[in-house]
């Protein structure tokens, strides 16, 4: 059984190389104080988000009563079953792990476009 884990472990990663560099979204899949994994939806393989890389946008503790991590700043939370956007960041064969970086949602664009800077009159 453990056998049949690792290889399909080491399919998934071999298929995520394509996918190095590029956006996907994915679910929460598992929380711990290391960071998170994450599923991708289309593809159904899983990476890790680190902590450490999430240490850019804020200071996650992981909570232990509802498996989840929470921004210290922000208040950003992410617990199992989270809908997020992912990089595949690196795979590795050897060690049959996927790395992701989460990618957080674009702030919304308001509608209205920026007037025009009026020009400057001469001396």
């Amino acid at each position: 059984m453990e056998s049949e884990r690792e290889a399909n472990k080491y399919k998934q990663v071999e298929y995520m190389q394509k996918y190095v560099g590029e956006t996907l979204e994915a679910v929460v899949s598992g929380v711990s104080s290391s960071g998170f994994w994450a599923e991708t939806i289309e593809q159904k393989c899983e990476g890790m988000v680190s902590v450490a890389d999430l240490a850019a946008w804020d200071t996650f503790e992981y909570i232990e009563a509802n498996y989840s991590l929470r921004g210290q700043h922000t208040g950003k939370q992410f617990q199992m079953g989270d809908k997020v956007k992912v990089c595949v960041v690196s795979t590795n064969l050897e060690k049959r792990q996927i790395d992701f970086d989460w990618v957080p949602d674009e702030p919304k664009k308001s509608g209205g476009k920026k007037p025009a800077a009026k020009p400057k009159k001469g001396k």
